[in-house]
């Protein structure tokens, strides 16, 4: 019975040999062609390294844009709402400047003051003010709402504006209102 068990570990220990992947005896061709598949694997693998090193690279760069931009602009739906804000004091100035009253001179003063505050701590924030007239018409930031037929004023310029446009760190909040110059001699 011993003599059984002992045979059958000779037979376990002589299909491990056989099934195993290990061979034997390698030959110099046997071995020239492992070392090139070291060599391919170890180039494949280093390939492959690179490619996700530099996809890596292009996350990162992508999510410190991203990061950026949203620092930049998270604001914008707050600062759309203050804008309201000062186009409301704008008008209540406007309105106002009709008045030729005395008691009106202090109100027009208190506004002016209000408006510019606002506008300076929108400022602080990236805002600018889109608000100058005789420039070139620039339909990425104006918004024309009337033509100005006239000889002597130069075609395309911004007259008057009616409402201002506002920046957010150079991106367009809102579009200045404008009316723009058109030759008198074209259109007749």
């Amino acid at each position: 019975m011993n003599n059984d068990i002992y045979n059958l570990d000779e037979k376990k220990k002589n299909d491990c040999l056989e099934n195993s992947q290990v061979p034997k005896k390698i030959n110099d061709n046997d071995l020239i062609e492992l070392k090139k598949q070291v060599i391919s694997l170890k180039n494949n693998l280093l390939h492959e390294t690179m490619n996700i090193e530099e996809e890596i690279k292009k996350v990162k760069i992508r999510a410190e844009k991203d990061i950026e931009n949203i620092y930049k602009f998270s604001l914008e739906k707050f600062i759309n709402e203050i804008l309201s804000i000062i186009d409301n004091f704008e008008r209540a100035l406007q309105l106002s400047n009709h008045f030729n009253d005395d008691n009106y001179l202090e109100i027009n003063s208190k506004l002016k003051q209000i408006i510019e505050f606002s506008l300076n701590v929108l400022k602080n924030f990236g805002v600018t003010v889109i608000n100058k007239i005789d420039v070139v018409f620039n339909p990425d930031i104006h918004q024309a709402m009337s033509i100005h037929f006239s000889e002597s004023i130069k075609e395309n310029k911004i007259i008057s504006i009616f409402q201002n446009g506002y920046l957010l760190n150079d991106r367009l909040l809102r579009p200045a209102i404008v009316s723009v110059s058109k030759n008198k001699k074209e259109t007749i």
